[in-house]
């Protein structure tokens, strides 16, 4: 039974996976199937990985125009691929594909200056300074116990114990954050989804908040140290003694790298900051883009696509309204059409529909290109006009006719030939002649 369980969800499984579109199948989608994409754009998924909300999988298509993103095309993973529905879902899909791409570049640039503060390389460091900490308090206490005799000086000593043990607890924490972030940056960027984007972004905020915290204690401990450093170089001990003691509760040796990696956070917090706020605005705009780009690839289906209506009535000698508007436009024997009525139509109603879409007014060109269909079905249903019968034997009767005088006069002209050359020519050479002989 058990083994039946689990073939079964295998096959299940198998199944489902082969549904499942590729990041390729998107890309054509996008680039190949339809018509989003305007001359010169280009496409590509970035981040190259499905983003999940409420329980479904999307594709987020980046269409973008040299190096600036025109809008973004979210797509349903479901069976076939198909514009993700809803203006809440295309929101929530677009503004964490783009918040995503924002993070990445914020990162590449604080990593190329060597300033990106989340790596498990500053985990370790951090901890370590944790561990510091812990080990110059004990040293202070030694320094503390050797200047008994100077209880004035032991005061300023409790005060920088206590900000030594909150220095290691914050350095722990800090580590501890650092590496948790770098594994839940990993994960966003490999299986996001709609609210990890911001849950990535708390992170990071919270592990920039303890190092802001961590230096501005260190930094108030440093002051500490060096009032402890002064009051030991005015008292009366021996130079090699107050040397030593000084040397022991030095923290200068990591206070610049805390500082440093202060000045980075601050940064880092800055860009962060600005990214869910640009990727809310900006949406607006890609979301409107995204709007008009769905009525373009609709008015071209329509307009340039194949069409079960067309093929049908046409009995498959043209697949698109395009093809079959261009051909009795362009037929040599258009003015035999025997709707001429519908051809004049068709000549006017094509030219807006296909005017008005180079003008990116769709709604217009599609309610135009839905005349034009009409139009050019009735023109190639009607076909050719035929000859009238009764016409034609009229015609055929009277060249009959023409052609019968013109062969009885041929023919009297033959039998007659003599008379009528005596007509033309009276007298004759003869009778001249005569004539002529007589008078002599």
């Amino acid at each position: 039974m058990i083994k039946k369980a689990l073939s079964l969800l295998f096959v299940l499984f198998f199944v489902s996976s082969c549904f499942a579109a590729t990041s390729t199948d998107a890309l054509d989608f996008v680039g190949r199937q339809n018509y989003f994409l305007e001359d010169g754009e280009q496409h590509e998924l970035n981040p190259n990985t499905k983003i999940s909300y409420n329980e479904k999988d999307f594709w987020v298509v980046s269409v973008f125009l040299g190096d600036a993103v025109t809008f973004f095309v979210p797509l349903e993973d479901d069976k076939e691929l198909e514009l993700a529905n809803g203006e809440i879902t295309r929101r929530k899909l677009v503004e964490t594909a783009y918040s995503l791409q924002l993070l990445q570049k914020v990162k590449s640039l604080f990593l190329n200056q060597g300033k990106w503060v989340f790596s498990q390389g500053n985990s370790s460091f951090f901890n370590n300074l944790s561990l510091y900490f812990k080990e110059k308090k004990g040293k202070l206490e030694i320094v503390r116990g050797d200047l008994s005799s100077f209880p004035e000086i032991q005061e300023l000593f409790p005060s920088a114990d206590s900000k030594l043990d909150s220095l290691s607890a914050l350095s722990q924490q800090l580590s501890v954050s650092l590496s948790e972030t770098v594994n839940t940056e990993a994960t966003v960027f490999a299986e996001p989804d709609v609210n990890s984007v911001s849950a990535l972004i708390d992170s990071y905020d919270s592990g920039l908040e303890l190092v802001f915290e961590l230096n501005q204690v260190f930094s108030e401990l440093s002051n500490e140290i060096s009032d402890i450093s002064n009051s030991i170089a005015r008292s009366d001990l021996d130079s090699a003694t107050k040397f030593q003691m000084n040397e022991t509760i030095s923290v200068s040796d990591n206070f610049g790298y805390v500082s440093s990696w202060n000045q980075s956070a601050l940064q880092i917090s800055s860009s962060l900051a600005q990214i869910e706020s640009k990727a809310s605005k900006d949406s607006d705009t890609f979301l409107q883009v995204l709007s008009i780009r769905e009525k373009k690839n609709e008015a071209a289906h329509f307009l340039y696509s194949p069409k079960e209506s067309i093929s049908e009535k046409t009995e498959n000698s043209y697949e698109s309204l395009a093809g079959l508007a261009s051909a009795l436009l362009g037929d040599p024997n258009s003015g035999f059409f025997e709707d001429q009525e519908a051809f004049a139509e068709l000549d006017d109603n094509w030219r807006k529909a296909t005017k008005f879409y180079a003008e990116a007014k769709y709604d217009i060109a599609i309610d135009y290109g839905k005349k034009a269909e009409k139009n050019s079905l009735s023109v190639f249903q009607a076909g050719y006009a035929q000859p009238d019968t009764d016409i034609v034997n009229e015609e055929l009767l009277i060249t009959g006719l023409a052609i019968l005088i013109v062969l009885l006069i041929i023919i009297y002209g033959i039998k007659n030939r003599e008379k009528i050359f005596s007509l033309s020519n009276p007298g004759g050479d003869e009778d001249v002649e005569i004539d002529a002989f007589s008078k002599i």
